[in-house]
Parts: structure tokens; C-alpha cells; sequence
């Protein structure tokens, strides 16, 4: 069967010569040198070198984060007090804290004169649960102002018959711890007297919880008129 010695010469033209295919593969003097002449170029290159100089300097640095020493840490840790900084002043708290006050207040009149103001199993724990984180998050920013939790001079509710009851007691707690701690806080004022940076994160923090669990009762109460009020012209 006769070949086209076409397809041959177009297989030998794909590969490459014979005379090519055998220096690739005995390895060919005159490639090897070239080969080694051309490494060595690259070794000897400034750049090349400059790169491996870094790449030393970088792993140096790598190991030092890795393991630094105490005096790394303390002086991290010294340089990140120094950045932080409280978000408001006192004079600000006292602002806020008179707004939660009003607050306070009104909710205290609403349920008074709501005595009877129903409220589902869920809004009564919600509530309870809310009010009591507030008390607690008071008692300890009273403690950051240097002052132990007052004994009320307002009498607390001790009629826990219906929610609005305790809900009123748990309300006139904080409402006078709420006033103490605008007092202390306008003591220190008055008096040039700073809190620690600790002392004044942490009030801000607590401060924060109760405009929160303020923010939250209050609509909770709101949703609670509503569905009296709807509950009532139903039965009118």
C-alpha cells in the first residue's frame, strides 16, 4: 500500500527536523552552555537580586508580627487608649438622660391611668424583662460616677395585682435612680472632676441600654393602648 509523501513532510514539518529532535534529547554542548549562561545572567542580576532582599527583609517581618515582644505589646496596647475617646461628654448624658426621664414619666401616667391596660403573656414578660434591664444597666452607671444605688425617697409600687402595677413600680424605680445619676453627673461637672476613660466608656455603654429598653417599652405600650382601644369600640 503506497504512502502520499505529503502527509510524511507535513508530520516532519510538525516535529521538527530529526537532526533537532536528537539534540533535544542527547542534549546538545552548545544549548547546554547557552542555558547555563542565560541562569546565570538571571542570578547575577541586580534586580533578581534586589527581589531576593526583600523577599528576606519580608520574612524577617512576618516573624517579628508573629512573635512580638512585651514591649511591642505594651506600647500597642498604650498607642490604642491614646485613640480612644468617649463619643459624648457629660453635659451630653445629662441631655440624654433628661429626655429618657420624660419618658419615663409619661409612660408612668399613661399606666396610671390605665390601671386595667391589657397586656398578651409575651408583652408582659417582654416588658418585665425590659424594664428590669434598665433598672440593672442604672445601678451600674450610678457605680461609675462614684455613687451607690440610692434608697428611693418616692415610695415604690408594691401592688403587683395587674402588669400596669409592676410596671409602674419597676418605672418609678429607675425614674429616681435616672435623677440621681443627673445629679452625680452634675456634681462632677460643676466641680471639674473627670472619669477614667474605662469609667466614661462603660456609663456611655450603659446609657446606651437604657434609651434602648426606654425606646422599646415605650412602643410596646403604644401597640398595648392600641389594641385596648380597638378591643373597646368592638364591644361599644
Amino acid at each position: 500500500m503506497s504512502q502520499d509523501p505529503n502527509i510524511i513532510e507535513k508530520v516532519e514539518r510538525v516535529g521538527g527536523t530529526s537532526s533537532q529532535r536528537i539534540n533535544a534529547l542527547s542534549g546538545d554542548p552548545s544549548q547546554t552552555e547557552e542555558s547555563s549562561q542565560h541562569f546565570s545572567q538571571l542570578v547575577n542580576n541586580p534586580s533578581t537580586q534586589q527581589i531576593q532582599a526583600q523577599h528576606v527583609v519580608r520574612h524577617d517581618e512576618v516573624k517579628k508580627i508573629e512573635a512580638p515582644s512585651p514591649m511591642d505589646v505594651a506600647q500597642q496596647v498604650d498607642r490604642d487608649q491614646r485613640n480612644l475617646s468617649p463619643k459624648q461628654s457629660l453635659d451630653d448624658l445629662t441631655a440624654d438622660n433628661d429626655a429618657n426621664l420624660k419618658k419615663i414619666v409619661d409612660m408612668k401616667e399613661t399606666l396610671v391611668k390605665n390601671p386595667n391596660l391589657q397586656f398578651t403573656p409575651l408583652q408582659e414578660a417582654s416588658g418585665t424583662r425590659s424594664l428590669v434591664h434598665m433598672d440593672e444597666s442604672l445601678r451600674i452607671a450610678l457605680s461609675k460616677v462614684g455613687s451607690d444605688t440610692p434608697v428611693a425617697k418616692v415610695p415604690i409600687q408594691t401592688d403587683m395585682s395587674t402588669p400596669a402595677h409592676k410596671f409602674i413600680g419597676y418605672l418609678t424605680s429607675s425614674q429616681y435612680q435616672l435623677e440621681h445619676l443627673n445629679e452625680q453627673i452634675s456634681f462632677l461637672s460643676s466641680s471639674g472632676t473627670t472619669l477614667s476613660l474605662t469609667n466614661m466608656m462603660a456609663l456611655q455603654m450603659k446609657m446606651g441600654i437604657v434609651t434602648n429598653q426606654v425606646e422599646f417599652f415605650a412602643g410596646l405600650l403604644s401597640k398595648s393602648l392600641e389594641a385596648t382601644k380597638t378591643i373597646m369600640n368592638i364591644q361599644v
